[in-house]
């Protein structure tokens, strides 16, 4: 029974997980893939943030609600607004000359429109599904787990035949061969691909979790300084009275 449910397991939604090895295969080069399609960069140091700002709000439709670097490179500022169709878009820029490098549509519906490996990340992590299709892969997540382990329970040896095995010249037939090939990738593959599932599941479903876990795990919100006497210049001296009042402590001397 267990080996049935394995096969079909892998003939039904084994699609679904090849198309998530072979699109988180390429999302791994996706750093060099974006690159390869960008415009050479000039050297020189970085302009001004508000120069570099003014640059491209002449042709941004909207106002931009954050900027940042791309993959950590200060050589490239991607500034990232909302377009009236509510879609998420984002201008790449030459820090050295304001030049605008492209544009990208951060929600694409295909790779057409502007990001190739930004339709391939929502294909890996939604299938173009929206929220919906995140969840559809967690619980394909959950399934190579189960597929996984009753897999690694049918497949596993017994104590005198793990030479046998691993011998692949014992394999006569093509049917034999079939299958010793796929319990040997199977048993050496099993931890990836426990790992694989756990973790892809658990980011598809990051949303459930995240608001399970702040309305019955211990939950502390993030940190915020308690409201205080403002300071300048113009200010009196504040009391030692009124700072401990506020929340203010001495620190302890070093010596």
């Amino acid at each position: 029974m267990l080996a049935r449910a394995h096969l079909w397991l892998g003939v039904t939604i084994g699609l679904i997980w090849a198309l998530q090895g072979l699109t988180g295969a390429i999302l791994v080069f996706h750093r060099e893939l974006d690159r390869a399609v960008l415009p050479s960069l000039q050297k020189g140091d970085p302009l001004p943030l508000d120069q570099l700002l003014a640059t491209v709000r002449a042709g941004m439709p909207a106002l931009p609600d954050s900027i940042g670097r791309v993959d950590e490179d200060p050589s490239i500022l991607v500034v990232n607004y909302t377009d009236a169709d509510g879609k998420r878009r984002g201008i790449l820029l030459d820090a050295a000359t304001g030049a605008i490098l492209a544009q990208r549509n951060w929600q694409p519906t295909s790779p057409a429109e502007g990001s190739t490996t930004r339709w391939i990340y929502e294909l890996h992590h939604r299938l173009l599904l929206g929220d919906s299709g995140g969840l559809l892969l967690g619980a394909s997540g959950l399934l190579l787990l189960v597929s996984t382990s009753w897999g690694l329970w049918l497949a596993w040896p017994r104590r005198s035949a793990w030479r046998a095995t691993f011998n692949v010249h014992l394999w006569r037939t093509r049917s034999q061969r079939l299958y010793g090939w796929h319990r040997l990738i199977g048993l050496c593959a099993t931890t990836a691909l426990v790992a694989l599932a756990v973790t892809g599941a658990t980011m598809d479903f990051d949303k459930p979790l995240r608001g399970f876990s702040e309305s019955h795990l211990p939950y502390r919100p993030a940190f915020s300084c308690p409201p205080g006497p403002s300071l300048n210049r113009s200010s009196r001296p504040i009391r030692r009275s009124v700072l401990l009042k506020h929340g203010f402590r001495r620190r302890p001397s070093s010596r």
